[in-house]
């Protein structure tokens, strides 16, 4: 813990946001009462306790991808599974705009709720990543749709370029895959987003008879299936090592970093 107050102390001394060095603060002093007190520590006051909101954004997401792709022919339901656990890694690894930076486009909208979540995201996401003596939480298991709202078009316009930046370094088939395929799941992704009636947000959401769905896929998580060997499946092998999202600690989005992901219809 005493490493964590220091980490938070030096966060708080360069931080120039005033937002974001407020709650650097708070938690700041958390910290180094549960070190006088020799207690653990739990963040209280008005940011409420996790999960904020019900669905959370990663079981929307299964549901979306069960309603929209789960009468798909295995391979294509596979690349389709395997891209929402892509969107799933890069929002848990997004770095949320400040409110002060997200107000300059935000064009009239309130932004208070943007600020309670941003707050929320702080405290539970993204300090306990290097403070272990707070309990981290993944993003898409703890918020719902008014924060994947509020980040989604943002996000959408930054991993396309981010994949087509990166269609040069790859080859074509491989290219060719993602670039035809990622385009098409996120224009629906965003039309359950931000549609009203959309039934991937229900609490009792369940697939609709009409579609005869292998019962393997039903109780499928999102967690990378088995590869059975598919040639169209193996063509996208690149994600595996794909420069992909991570967090940046002094602006919103996403920055290049070079990391692992298990995602089955890719390797």
């Amino acid at each position: 813990m005493v490493i964590d107050v220091e980490n938070l102390f030096m966060c708080v001394h360069k931080e120039e946001d005033a937002d974001t060095k407020q709650v650097y603060f708070y938690l700041f002093k958390l910290l180094r009462k549960g070190i006088l007190q020799m207690s653990n520590v739990t963040v209280e006051g008005p940011f409420g306790t996790p999960p904020f909101e019900k669905p959370s954004i990663g079981k929307a997401v299964l549901n979306f991808v069960l309603y929209k792709f789960g009468h798909l022919p295995q391979r294509e339901w596979q690349i389709m599974h395997d891209l929402a656990n892509l969107f799933l890694h890069c929002l848990n690894h997004w770095r949320l705009e400040t409110p002060t930076v997200k107000n300059q486009h935000s064009q009239g909208e309130d932004l208070s709720a943007y600020k309670v979540n941003y707050t929320r995201w702080l405290c539970y996401c993204l300090v306990p990543v290097f403070c272990d003596s707070l309990q981290k939480n993944n993003l898409t298991d703890v918020f719902g749709r008014t924060l994947l709202r509020s980040v989604f078009s943002v996000m959408r316009r930054q991993l396309l370029e981010r994949f087509r930046a990166e269609k040069d370094n790859m080859p074509p088939d491989k290219g060719a895959i993602v670039l035809t395929y990622l385009p098409r799941f996120l224009s629906m992704l965003e039309e359950e987003v931000y549609g009203e009636n959309s039934p991937v947000w229900d609490d009792d959401f369940t697939v609709p008879q009409s579609l005869s769905l292998d019962s393997s896929r039903l109780t499928s998580p999102l967690t990378p299936l088995t590869d059975r060997g598919d040639s169209f499946v193996a063509t996208a092998r690149y994600l595996q090592t794909v420069i992909i999202c991570s967090i940046d600690l002094k602006k919103g989005g996403l920055q290049r970093h070079d990391c692992t992901v298990e995602l089955s219809s890719f390797c």
